[in-house]
């Protein structure tokens, strides 16, 4: 429920609204609107909830790192019991020496039970990984990445690697720097200087051409030029022609951002034409932003301003 959207969605089982003496029953994974600024034809439709907003849903997010730390921990369990269930299945040959229980009690070793994993990283594909965290790592991650195995921070020659400083980040998008192929990937807890605690290893296909931003076709409007200006969080844009829809500004920590977003890129609304200034925030940690505002024609952009870079602060 926001000034732009008020509705449902379904995680589990389902949900029935009830909206003009008419019912409706939203089932598991779909989504439905009784009002969507942005969008007013996704109003009163039942919808499938799209996969790039689970991604950056910080409920969802949440709740597959907990699933993620509890199947660590169920393997790992597993492991044990299965160990254990051979062990009972051995023989006892003549040449075995049985000895008594003191001695049994003496000579074994006490059994511990495996922890889970701190860290867990796993391929999304197009060259981004994603992790999970079972502690909370105060100065962020390295992301370290080779085609040797065994990548560390400090790095050796032939590794590569990624910062971020934010906590609550979980996912990062790697370059194939030494051309397409076989990658071998950790991510680690950053102490400053040097990492602590490492995740696995995994060996992923890194493509060269993956990641590459495109400049999103132009769509014909009436607004024919927009001029961005900033510093800091506070920008402001002037528009030759005018935009009766509004307009949209989107920033991320990657080029190019557009709308509709790409994974990564955030967006403000403003119905308003009068509207020519907004304030920004970081919302995935301290750092350099690249933003663009875009002329809105209900759904999607049309003229992109030029692109700057800010630097936001939590």
């Amino acid at each position: 429920n926001t000034p732009d959207k008020e509705g449902v969605d379904v995680y589990h089982n389902a949900v029935k609204i009830i909206k003009d003496e008419k019912e409706t029953v939203v089932n598991q994974g779909s989504q439905y609107f009784v009002k969507h600024v942005d969008d007013p034809s996704m109003e009163k439709t039942v919808l499938e909830i799209a996969q790039k907003d689970l991604e950056e849903d910080d409920f969802v997010v949440w709740n597959a790192k907990k699933d993620a730390q509890n199947k660590d921990f169920e393997d790992a369990l597993g492991v044990l019991t299965e160990i254990e269930e051979i062990a009972k299945e051995i023989p006892l040959t003549a040449e075995t020496e049985v000895t008594t229980t003191e001695e049994v009690e003496e000579e074994l070793p006490i059994t511990q039970t495996i922890a889970p994993r701190d860290l867990i990283i796993k391929s999304l594909g197009s060259n981004k990984v994603s992790w999970v965290a079972n502690k909370f790592f105060e100065k962020g991650y390295k992301v370290v990445w080779s085609q040797n195995s065994g990548p560390t921070y400090p790095t050796r020659s032939g590794d590569k690697y990624k910062y971020l400083s934010n906590p609550s980040s979980l996912s990062a998008t790697l370059d194939a720097f030494n051309g397409t192929g076989t990658y071998y990937i950790r991510v680690c807890e950053y102490l400053g200087g040097a990492c602590g605690v490492y995740s696995n290893e995994i060996q992923v296909t890194l493509n060269k051409e993956a990641g590459k931003t495109t400049t999103p076709k132009t769509e014909t409007g009436n607004v024919k030029s927009i001029n961005l200006q900033g510093s800091g969080a506070s920008i402001a844009w002037a528009a030759i022609g005018h935009s009766k829809s509004g307009f949209k500004v989107v920033w991320s920590q990657n080029p190019g951002p557009t709308y509709p977003t790409r994974s990564g890129d955030k967006y403000h609304y403003f119905s308003n034409p009068d509207q020519m200034s907004d304030t920004l925030k970081a919302f995935n940690g301290n750092g350099t932003y690249y933003v663009r505002v875009c002329e809105y024609l209900g759904g999607k952009c049309g003229l992109y301003s030029n692109e700057i870079q800010v630097n936001l602060v939590k």
